[in-house]
């Protein structure tokens, strides 16, 4: 059982629900959520708008937990 939130990508990854490089930036997306939820670090709004910018990969996550669900969510 996974023990950490990015464990659940390797094992997405692992079992081929989702590809490598999206496990990766699954798992990069979990440390910045970490540094906002838990106010490690004091973030300036110009490297918000960076992170924003870069997550587009969500909606391939997305797309993928519809296709193996087999509806909308």
């Amino acid at each position: 059982m996974p023990q950490s939130y990015k464990e659940y990508f390797d094992v997405l990854a692992n079992n081929g629900f989702i590809g490598r490089e999206l496990s990766l930036n699954l798992k990069k997306l979990v440390d910045y959520r970490n540094l906002f939820a838990h106010d490690y670090y004091n973030m300036q709004r110009r490297e918000v708008l960076k992170i924003l910018e870069r997550i587009g990969f969500v909606r391939d996550f997305s797309d993928k937990v519809r296709k193996v669900v087999g509806k909308d969510i």
